[in-house]
């Protein structure tokens, strides 16, 4: 998990072209501590730019045949418990359009056994494994987000995400917040003691088919915090898309929140 460029991919690539070996698939991790300048992914839309440079190197040796691209662990120790970064891994992931990714786990601390081994499921729920984390809900959300893909922009380049339409025109919205690793109670944190980042407002505009009209629409934030945490309704509302996108106002996006918006069509004519 460091530069690309430094990375043994090519060299190794170079070396199964030589020998005629073709690739069923190229697997890395994306992880970085701290958040420093220069981690391989400060950010998780690095992600993106990471795999497009891999698919750069696979179409210049097209010998290697079309291997998929699987991300086998996102997500370093010290963002493993914060909503709002496993939200924007997720986010980055499906804009690369990765073929598979897998949630990383957290080391050991002084009052809980190494994720890795005990019965929380990488920390989506507490250690003994019986009640849920503030990740276990973006996880859980994700789950229901079925259908086609549709873009998300947003105001704030620390809050990022993606939306789907499914089943009945219902469109699901991820977002997740990703500005610092310091939050509410994050005992992962290694990144230098400062105030943890203000909460923001953000505006976000979601492009959706033409056919789509007036939709009602319902907030809810996974907030940044340890233990059992609950998804918290913020607001709700309705709106209609103008030019084909629905644009929403969220007044307050707290440090590594993680935030859920489900809109329906208006039933009425």
């Amino acid at each position: 998990h460091r530069d690309l460029h430094s990375f043994p991919t090519r060299r190794s690539s170079d070396l199964c072209v030589a020998n005629g070996i073709k690739l069923a698939a190229i697997s890395w991790h994306e992880l970085n501590d701290g958040g420093g300048a220069t981690d391989f992914n400060g950010s998780p839309d690095d992600v993106v730019a990471h795999v497009a440079e891999v698919r750069t190197m696979l179409k210049q040796r097209p010998q290697l045949g079309s291997p998929k691209i699987f991300i086998n662990e996102y997500g370093a120790a010290d963002e493993n418990l914060a909503p709002g970064w496993d939200a924007g891994f997720i986010a980055a992931l499906e804009r690369a359009d990765v073929d598979e990714a897998n949630r990383s786990c957290g080391p050991d601390l002084p009052a809980s056994p190494n994720a890795c081994f005990a019965p929380d499921l990488d920390g989506l729920l507490t250690a003994n494994g019986t009640e849920t984390q503030a990740p276990y809900w973006v996880s859980a959300f994700y789950r229901s987000m079925t259908g086609t893909r549709n873009p998300v922009i947003t105001s704030d380049e620390s809050v990022t995400g993606f939306a789907t339409t499914g089943a009945h025109g219902v469109v699901r919205i991820l977002l997740g917040r990703h500005e610092s690793c310091i939050g509410t109670a994050n005992p992962y944190c290694i990144a230098t003691a400062r105030l943890a980042p203000t909460p923001v407002s953000v505006e976000l505009d979601v492009r959706l088919p033409a056919s789509v009209g007036a939709m009602t629409y319902k907030v809810e934030d996974i907030p940044d915090h340890t233990g059992v945490v609950r998804p918290i309704v913020v607001t709700g509302g309705e709106v209609t898309p103008t030019a084909s996108v629905i644009p929403i106002f969220l007044d307050s996006v707290g440090a590594n929140d993680a935030v859920t918006i489900t809109m329906t069509p208006d039933p009425t004519p």
